[in-house]
């Protein structure tokens, strides 16, 4: 059981790693980029689930043997050992953070910075203390990929991604201010193609320069519409900072709503959420 719970932990904290890249297979596999999210963060408490499992099977497989407990349980006492040790606590303080205390979406981005840490000390930890690994050459060799696939994700994810994933630049054509709500016309060259109900992630000048989610909410041919109600830290500050002119990065379109109804006739929608 502590062979099974290492190696499973390992293969859902790179797959954790994994999902967030975007990329087009995932999307697709968990049929939208809002489930895949989801499925982020079930693949995220799975995680942390083998990740308590191993030092308790540990434990109940070394009863008896008081040296080898004071290993297990001891900080510090092994350095090998103890790799493992601190991936566990960090990434419970990680969830922490993110479940009990209301941080800021900016530190809270940051916070996730972490999180490939927490793979690189588990995965330290188990090609270092693990002896049925480094016994088994393929079984290493498998350990070692899936953490490298894992730190890759996580490495594209925050630095190349941000400059070279997929995006259209966008011009802000023209703002609308009502009642706390603001309409952003943004003009752009056609090659956005995109569905009614699908969104897209949008970064604006003045605010904290991260993609954010925005709906879609019309089109005239020639400019798409945001229409953003300050709700957050970022959308709060939005309404006074854009301005006609602006450029702006987009990233989209996301979202599969209503592709399961395909028809040729006219549907009328209504939808709140904006009054």
């Amino acid at each position: 059981m502590a062979n099974v719970s290492a190696f499973s932990a390992i293969v859902f904290l790179s797959l954790n790693l994994l999902l967030p890249t975007r990329a087009r297979w995932s999307v697709s596999l968990f049929g939208g980029l809002d489930r895949m999210y989801a499925a982020h963060c079930t693949v995220g408490r799975i995680s942390l689930f083998w990740m308590l499992i191993h030092p308790l099977a540990l434990g109940l497989a070394n009863l008896g043997d008081s040296e080898r407990l004071l290993e297990i349980f001891l900080p510090a006492a092994n350095l090998d050992i103890s790799l493992g040790t601190a991936s566990l606590m960090l990434f419970v303080i990680l969830l922490l953070l993110t479940m009990v205390f209301a941080l800021p979406y900016q530190d809270w981005r940051r916070s996730l910075r972490f999180m490939g840490m927490v793979l690189l000390l588990a995965g330290a930890h188990a090609l270092r203390a693990g002896s049925d690994v480094a016994v088994h050459p393929p079984l290493y060799a498998w350990t070692a990929a899936l953490v490298l696939v894992g730190m890759a994700s996580f490495l594209y994810t925050f630095y190349p991604y941000p400059f070279l994933g997929p995006r259209t630049e966008m011009v802000i054509d023209e703002v609308t201010r009502s009642k706390g709500t603001t309409d952003i016309l943004l003009e752009h060259d056609g090659k956005l193609r995109f569905r009614a109900g699908q969104f897209v992630y949008a970064c604006f000048r003045g605010t904290d320069r991260q993609n954010h989610p925005f709906s879609i909410s019309g089109w005239d041919g020639r400019r798409i519409r945001l229409s953003v109600k300050a709700a957050g830290d970022t959308t709060s500050v939005l309404a006074s900072k854009v301005k006609e002119g602006d450029r702006v990065p987009v990233r989209g379109p996301y979202g599969r709503f209503g592709e399961k109804r395909p028809s040729d006739k006219d549907e009328v929608w209504v939808a709140g959420g904006l009054a």
